[in-house]
């Protein structure tokens, strides 16, 4: 069950809206996608959807959950550690208890259908 204070979000980069900008914090970033840049496709210093992590102030680490075929990260400069990991079930029974979670919508990528399964994964943690 979620204890934490839960958000929901149309675009990434609008989770730099609700991170800490006075203490430190660490990041969980379950998604198909790093959003760290990609190289190509954006300019990572104008934030996007794509690159928020590369702009996050106050992150000390950075932890992506990824699928097995997601594109690799781009190399980086970032100021904080990162680390990625597989998706299963089993880790995220091992995942911390968090002080706020987030949840997007992604319309861009979900053809609109993202909020339903935000919706239904939330429903499902309350249980």
């Amino acid at each position: 069950k979620l204890s934490a204070p839960v958000h929901v979000i149309k675009h990434h980069h609008r989770i730099l809206d609700f991170l800490p900008e006075t203490m430190e914090f660490k990041v969980f970033n379950m998604d198909h996608h790093h959003d760290i840049y990609y190289p190509g496709w954006h300019d990572k210093d104008v934030l996007d959807e794509g690159n928020w992590v590369y702009h996050m102030k106050g992150c000390v680490e950075y932890t992506w959950i990824r699928n097995n075929d997601s594109e690799d990260m781009p190399d980086h400069a970032l100021s904080f550690p990162v680390n990625e990991t597989i998706f299963s079930d089993e880790l995220v029974q091992r995942l911390p208890e968090f002080d706020l979670v987030i949840f997007c919508e992604s319309p861009h990528w979900t053809g609109g259908r993202g909020m339903l399964t935000v919706s239904q994964f939330i429903n499902e943690l309350n249980k």
